[in-house]
């Protein structure tokens, strides 16, 4: 299964932004980027900017436990999952599965109302630099891996073929 997910912060957006980064790739393996815009706040109120973009990984886990796994994260990286006010709040992490398809195709995210994933899917707004906490400048949609040895995250390539090739004899044969 593909999940086409929205990705966010604007607690210490730039660097909380490569450290979502970091723990995806090191949980789920590839992944497609966009790169990191600076939005406005949408459905809370803050004065606080948000970094964000869109991604896509490929999981056999159920949606249920991929949920798991981002719920696990954004805790992780400091948001309270107790807090019954936590979706109005200034949050570190915020990772959310937007849809869930079998095939790959990103034109999915022309089907989303946010405007802040509309931005990041046209490439509008400013570029945050996140080279000093780890993340190099891409434009456009690239595959981005953790290298297991150094614990780097490497942009393979701007494009995504190599993603899609990775899954594509996986799923295919099913």
């Amino acid at each position: 299964m593909y999940y086409y997910l929205s990705i966010g912060s604007n607690v210490k957006p730039e660097e909380n932004a490569v450290n979502i980064v970091h723990a995806l790739c090191a949980t789920f393996g590839d992944i497609v980027f966009f790169p990191f815009r600076y939005t406005q706040p949408e459905a809370i109120q803050t004065d606080a900017v948000f970094v964000n973009t869109i991604a896509v990984i490929s999981s056999s886990l159920p949606p249920a436990e991929v949920k798991k796994q981002l719920n696990r994260i954004e805790t992780t990286l400091g948001r309270n999952r107790e807090d019954p006010l936590r979706s109005i709040k200034n949050r570190t992490a915020d990772i959310d599965i937007m849809f869930i398809k079998h095939s790959f195709d990103l034109k999915q995210f022309t089907q989303a109302k946010e405007a802040y994933v509309k931005q990041c899917f046209a490439g509008v707004g400013e570029q945050p630099q996140l080279s000093a906490y780890g993340l190099a400048p891409f434009e456009g949609a690239a595959t981005i891996h953790l290298d297991a040895i150094t614990g780097d995250i490497v942009i393979v390539q701007d494009e995504c073929n190599r993603f899609v090739n990775r899954f594509k004899t996986p799923f295919t044969s099913q």
